[in-house]
């Protein structure tokens, strides 16, 4: 019986631990994107839902620290990016 138990607790524990992995949403790339990193956590891969349009350019980010990070001095960002080479799309054209 006391067995059993310990059997049924491990099958329980496993399910919501399956469960919250499998469960985890991970953000596509926008269709078409060129940006697949975040430049202010150098190589993390960015999440779709976080960006920033800023000078004709749609910039994402891994987090909203790094998106807060850019918005504190968004010139001195755009411009490292620009000379590093890294990798920038346009703005999407609103209709």
């Amino acid at each position: 019986m006391k067995k059993l138990r310990v059997m049924i607790l491990i099958l329980l524990i496993t399910g919501v631990l399956a469960s919250t992995v499998l469960g985890q949403e991970k953000p596509l790339l926008p269709p078409g994107s060129i940006q697949q990193t975040c430049f202010i956590m150098k190589g993390n891969p960015i999440n779709s839902r976080i960006y920033t349009d800023y000078q004709g350019y749609r910039l994402y980010f891994c987090c909203r620290d790094c998106q807060i990070e850019f918005k504190q001095h968004p010139d001195k960002c755009l411009q490292a990016m620009l000379e590093a080479d890294f990798p920038l799309e346009k703005t999407p054209e609103t209709k």
